[in-house]
């Protein structure tokens, strides 16, 4: 449902402070608009303490993850919050939540500085810390991770933990240590690799993480949902997932993870499954895990056309209206 965004929040959107939701302060500091699923991401960080989002390749989750550590670090007052963001390498830290957290920063000239390097930071413009990256590698044993992340205080803390399926089992209870009040959140994103990661425990039924599972039929490509076209030609693409169903077969592991977004052994996730043939279209549970075969190979078709229709449609082609939006009060 749609709500008007009203001149309070207008104003605390254009004065940093707490109180504009995640897609009101990307749509008016960053000039961007999420779609459906970043958006239920954006709002279960602001709702809930723990949040899964165990993905498929191409999602834009990582990009989703930099908007909502610059959101939570510039919609607090400076000194009331901190995001630490956490990945397995300097490669991930450095190179994908952190290269997006720059891009973002320095497209919508915000406030402060972004310093990248082997622990990437943000600063407040009056020099103080509100933000950094580590890596299980910063650290010599768990015990020094403990220590390191007990001397994190704010009332407002924030952990992203990207590419959750690498995060060793010391640094999820490491991030414990730091949301010990009412308002702190943790955001834990990634493929659905391994099901011996803690990230596969996290996102069972009944582990207390509200989990949002994201396969490439909740994607817009697949789902006709109107996005601009540069965020279109960034997601996953019905051309892609042919070439895998080809090169890997949907009963590999790859398949599962990266196009379904589940964990392979089926544990986790099962909310939904993409199947082969039904254009685009989702259908869930068990009865579509056994629909899969009944179906041929992919064909090298755009997922938002019809197949009644004899002209191709350009991937983009829903992209020219702009998006149907939720506004927040």
């Amino acid at each position: 449902m749609s709500h008007p965004i009203t001149e309070s929040v207008l104003n605390r959107i254009a004065e940093g402070l707490s109180g504009a939701t995640c897609e009101a302060w990307v749509e008016h500091r960053l000039g961007k608009q999420l779609w459906s699923k970043q958006r239920e991401i954006a709002e279960s960080v602001r709702e809930n303490r723990y949040t899964a989002v165990p993905s498929c390749h191409g999602a834009g989750k990582s990009q989703l993850a930099a908007w909502i550590a610059l959101w939570w670090a510039n919609a607090h007052p400076v000194g009331e919050a901190f995001v630490v963001t956490a990945a397995p390498t300097q490669a991930q830290i450095e190179g994908v939540v952190w290269r997006y957290i720059g891009q973002a920063h320095a497209a919508a000239q915000l406030p402060g500085r972004v310093i990248q390097g082997s622990v990437p930071a943000l600063r407040a413009a009056n020099g103080e810390m509100v933000a950094w990256g580590r890596k299980p590698a910063d650290f010599a044993d768990p015990a020094m991770a403990m220590q390191a992340f007990q001397g994190i205080h704010a009332r407002y803390v924030l952990v992203v933990l990207d590419e959750a399926c690498g995060i060793p089992a010391w640094l999820w209870d490491a991030t414990d240590t730091l949301v010990v009040n009412d308002h702190s959140r943790v955001l834990a994103i990634g493929n659905p690799d391994s099901p011996a990661a803690r990230f596969e425990k996290v996102c069972r039924p009944g582990s207390g993480w509200n989990v949002i599972p994201i396969g490439a039929e909740d994607t817009p490509n697949f789902t006709g949902e109107r996005v601009a076209p540069e965020v279109a030609d960034t997601l996953i693409s019905q051309r892609w997932v042919g070439e895998r169903e080809r090169r890997w077969g949907r009963e590999s592991a790859l398949f599962t993870s990266k196009v379904l977004g589940r964990f392979p052994d089926g544990r986790a996730s099962p909310r939904s499954v993409w199947r082969a043939g039904s254009h685009g279209r989702a259908t869930s549970g068990d009865a579509a895990l056994s629909s899969i075969e009944k179906h041929p190979p992919l064909p090298e078709r755009n997922p938002l056309q019809s197949p009644s229709r004899a002209k191709p449609v350009p991937q983009n082609a829903a992209a020219t209206r702009p998006t149907q939006r939720r506004r927040s009060p």
